[in-house]
């Protein structure tokens, strides 16, 4: 395998030329709206998944409702209520502590 100073030396030597300029560049802004493009879809996935996770815990949620609610009852000293806040709480500390781990690494 060769070092990567013998590829830069090698690359040095050899003259490109450019055959069709309008080509070139209109490729280059190609790939760059390509990128900005995904930049932008990635940004409103996240938005959309931030602000659609809460009613879509909230739909999954809503049909155990009943069931909860029942065998809850059998604590008398314990409001559903309760236990739920406790979860949401829970539930929000473990994602922001993902959200902050997700931030610490650098892509």
């Amino acid at each position: 395998m060769r070092s990567i100073e013998d590829i830069i030396a090698q690359e040095k030597d050899v003259q490109y030329q450019q055959r069709n300029k309008e080509l070139f560049s209109y490729y280059t802004l190609t790939l760059i709206n390509q990128d900005q493009a995904a930049r932008r879809l990635r940004r409103r996935l996240k938005l959309t998944l931030w602000f659609m996770l809460p009613a879509l815990i909230g739909l999954l949620l809503s049909p155990a409702t009943g069931w909860l609610m029942t065998s809850f009852e059998a604590f008398s000293g314990v409001s559903f209520v309760r236990v739920l806040v406790m979860a949401v709480a829970s539930y929000a500390l473990a994602g922001v502590c993902v959200l902050m781990l997700k931030r610490t690494h650098v892509l």
